[in-house]
Formats: C-alpha cells, structure tokens, sequence
C-alpha cells in the first residue's frame, strides 16, 4: 500500500523558514581594566551585562565581579586601581537592535576590618560598532545627608540605593532608560572614572535592522 506523503507540510516549514531572518548575533569580549580617581583604599567591581526584551545571553557570562586592588598610595585621588577582569558573552536577538546591551557596574570598596562599602556606579553602553573600544565610565555616588556624610567619616557606610532600577533605569518598551524619580530627586557627586577595553562582533544586522 503506498503511503502519502505530506509534501505541503514540508513545504510550509521550508518556506517559513526562508522567511524568517537569522537571529542578531553580538559578541563581546574583552575586560574591566580598572579605576582612577577613586579617592578609596581599595576597590573591586561588580558588574551585570544587562538587554532589552528579545536578547538572550547565548554563552558566556554575563555577570561577575572583579579582583580587590589596594593601590600602595592608598586613598589617592588620581591612583589608578587596577582590575583585569575578563568580559565573555554572546547575545542573540529577535527583537533587532531595540534593547541593545550595557555594562552595569557597582564600585565597592573594602577596609581595613574587611567591610564592604559603596564607591559608586557607573553605565557603559557597549558599542554596537565593530571592533576593538577604548571605553571610560563616570562613576558616582548618592550625596546623601549631611549626617549620613558625616556618620559615614567615623564609621563608614556610605549612602546607597536599594532599587537598582533607580541606579540603572528600568526597561521601558525593550530600551533600556533610567527612572524618573532618580533623576528628578536623586542628588549624586562624581566619583572616578572606570576604564574598560571592549571588543565586539556582530552578525545578521541587516537581516535585523528594519525591526529597529
């Protein structure tokens, strides 16, 4: 008895995916070179590679935490604090370049007891060029009172968010944008600068691009 083939079925699944565009692929890969202008003792970063709606990380990692420097002139503004933390992950993406990712990173500190204290936070936005990038990022901090300042100077602590959407923003329709309340309440003071080396590769964008 010959059997039927379902040639239409095979057909359909043939041409839907003709039809539907490869996935945007971004590599990044490089690492968090370190810090200057600290002002702090030592310093180590906690960092979180974060995307819009539509991106999955692929492989690699997308968060960590670096290595605690103590520079020998300790607590010097113009000092650098040095990292040379390794940065690996891919992304894929079916939402187009909405949402493209960033580099979240939280400053700490560690004293002489071993207590862990806010530096500060910075946003590095990767790149979505090709290539090998030279990247800095502000760093800043929450001012705080005038009595969290002057408990934090005999005891330590300094002031911090605990709503990181606040520090980092929110994902508002795929993108990535910081919080109203933080910038209309939100009083800060610079707090160093953050160095990275990032290298990125990206594939199928014009398949991806008209869903900007």
């Amino acid at each position: 008895m010959a059997l039927a083939t379902p040639t239409k079925t095979y057909a359909s699944a043939i041409d839907a995916a003709k039809e539907a565009p490869p996935a945007l692929e971004l590599t990044v890969f490089g690492q968090l070179v370190g810090a200057s202008g600290l002002n702090v003792p030592s310093s180590h970063a906690e960092w979180k590679l974060r995307a819009g709606d539509g991106w999955t990380l692929a492989a690699g990692e997308a968060s960590g935490s670096t290595q605690c420097d103590w520079p020998t002139a300790s607590g010097a503004a113009g000092v650098a604090h040095v990292w040379h933390h390794p940065v690996d992950a891919r992304f894929t993406s079916t939402s187009g370049l909405a949402g493209w990712p960033r580099l979240e990173i939280e400053v700490r500190q560690r004293d002489e007891h071993g207590r862990s204290d806010l530096a500060g936070y910075a946003v590095a936005h990767v790149p979505t060029a090709p290539g090998a990038h030279t990247l800095t990022a502000a760093v800043w901090r929450p001012r705080g009172s005038a009595l969290e300042r002057l408990a934090a100077s005999f005891v330590g602590g300094r002031p911090a968010l605990r709503d990181r959407e606040l520090v980092f923003g929110s994902l508002v329709g795929g993108s990535l944008a910081r919080g109203e309340l933080g910038e209309k309440k939100l009083v800060t003071a610079p707090a160093g600068t953050v160095h990275l080396l990032l290298n990125v590769a990206v594939r199928h964008t014009a398949q991806q691009g008209r869903k900007r």
